[in-house]
């Protein structure tokens, strides 16, 4: 009877244990099976970030250049961003192609970004960023435009304008851009005057216009800024080329607006 019993206790602990072990490993195989629906997430995610900067990679476009420099590099990470760019940099500045290159994400990384002599602020969005780096004691804005036109009145026009109200030197594109600094903003500034290639913009050796050739008529067109006024020299183009035919010429320089044939006919790019 004791030794009944001592079997039966016998087989209770090693049904017991078997359970305990079946358990055991029915949680490790949920618990592989949760890691790799996450390590394929992941994965995926990986693909679709790879996949969308092959793409903008793969698709500048010559008549978006800004536009397509802007979509490689937000999607750019690690080395490759660092090298593309580096090179963009170099392509423009070839002195500064060595340069250390820091990273700006946001508020949070202002005090990471380096000591330096100098900051210079490019646009009215950066120049918040300038004013509020302790790291340098000297700092500029270039201003290449009035900055505010660029949107209508409302949000981003307001914070463009306050950007001139920030205390930095600026070095100015043209006297006039200089003065409305100081004037309206009380900001000081200094002007220069843009530079012109003679050896790309130049009136030498261009054919004469002879009698009957058409009027040419140049546009600077950019649909997608207001200021520009599209929406009135659109209809303005097509209403002379009706009334005028092969008498005129069109051409425009900007951005893409119109893609149909007919638009194609009628403005030369």
């Amino acid at each position: 009877m004791v030794s009944a019993n001592r079997w039966l206790a016998m087989l209770v602990v090693l049904l017991v244990l078997a359970v305990a072990l079946g358990a055991a490993l029915s949680w490790r195989t949920h618990g592989d099976r949760a890691d790799a629906a996450t390590r394929q997430e992941r994965y995926g995610e990986v693909l679709a970030a790879a996949e969308a900067e092959v793409t903008a990679f793969v698709n500048m476009r010559y008549d978006r250049p800004s536009e397509s420099v802007d979509r490689v590099a937000e999607g750019a990470t690690g080395a490759f961003r660092d090298h593309y760019v580096r090179s963009a940099i170099t392509a423009a500045y070839p002195r500064l192609g060595d340069s250390e290159i820091f990273f700006y994400a946001g508020d949070d990384d202002i005090d990471r970004v380096p000591a330096a002599d100098v900051d210079i602020a490019t646009l009215w969005v950066t120049a918040f960023a300038v004013a509020k780096h302790r790291a340098t004691p000297r700092k500029f804005y270039l201003v290449q435009d009035y900055e505010p036109m660029f949107y209508p009145a409302g949000t981003q026009f307001a914070l463009a304008e306050e950007s001139y109200r920030l205390g930095l030197y600026a070095l100015c594109n043209t006297d006039n851009l200089a003065k409305v600094y100081r004037d309206e903003y009380g900001g000081r500034s200094w002007s220069f005057t843009p530079a012109v290639d003679p050896t790309v913009f130049s009136p030498e050796g261009r054919p004469e216009r002879r009698p009957g050739d058409p009027v040419t008529v140049f546009v600077y067109a950019r649909p997608g800024h207001w200021r520009n006024c599209w929406e009135l020299a659109a209809p303005a183009l097509e209403l002379l080329k009706r009334r005028l035919g092969n008498g005129v010429r069109i051409v425009t320089a900007g951005s893409w607006a119109l893609e149909s044939a007919e638009a194609r006919d009628m403005i030369v790019r």
